[in-house]
């Protein structure tokens, strides 16, 4: 992504939730809300929407990654472990300087809250949005960027084994998009053309 500006970007708040001291100020991109910006960045984080974006509105410098990957002969907690790191693989080569510890947590949070229950599974097209920061300052409360981390995927295992707690057979359907902004214009620009179009 190129930068355009060195300006910091105001953060009102950040959700309390996940930053109470948990990061402090550091350097890198991180999960994290950003607001007030949350809701033009779900708005570009919408797929049909980033989709559209990507084959119709040239500025935009959206990233897109999707993957197909099978396991045979796997438990469920290894292979939601695995589709966690698969996830956070696919977003370390489309984001640099990414947190990978913290994106690590919520990519297993995603998928440790499946429940599969011993028997054949299809979790159905899932979507996540994962909000980020740059570079957050708490001290000033602001940042050098923001961005954000949707997941889309489905997750399945067939044939289950009683015998071993495993599955015979597993396959995972992920895509990964994101956009960085150093720009708040830029992500407006987005909104507005979108809302026209």
């Amino acid at each position: 992504m190129t930068q355009k500006n060195t300006k910091k970007i105001p953060l009102d708040a950040l959700s309390e939730t996940v930053t109470a001291g948990a990061y402090g100020s550091q350097n890198g991109w991180q999960p994290d809300d950003p607001i007030p910006y949350v809701p033009h960045l779900a708005t570009v984080a919408v797929p049909v929407h980033f989709d559209y974006l990507l084959e119709n509105y040239p500025p935009f410098q959206g990233k897109k990654e999707a993957a197909h990957e099978q396991r045979q002969h796997i438990t469920a907690a290894l292979w939601k472990e695995l589709s966690a790191d698969i996830a956070c693989r696919i977003s370390k080569t489309l984001i640099h300087d990414l947190d990978e510890e913290h994106i690590t947590a919520v990519f297993k949070n995603i998928f440790n809250s499946l429940v599969f229950e011993n028997r054949a599974f299809d979790s159905g097209r899932q979507n996540r949005t994962i909000f980020l920061v740059q570079n957050y300052n708490p001290e000033q409360q602001t940042c050098e960027g923001i961005g954000f981390i949707n997941i889309e995927f489905r997750l399945a295992s067939m044939n289950y084994i009683p015998q071993t707690g495993e599955y015979a057979d597993t396959t995972l359907d992920i895509t990964i998009r994101t956009s960085l902004y150093t720009d708040i214009d830029e992500l407006a620009a987005e909104v507005k053309f979108l809302k026209e179009h």
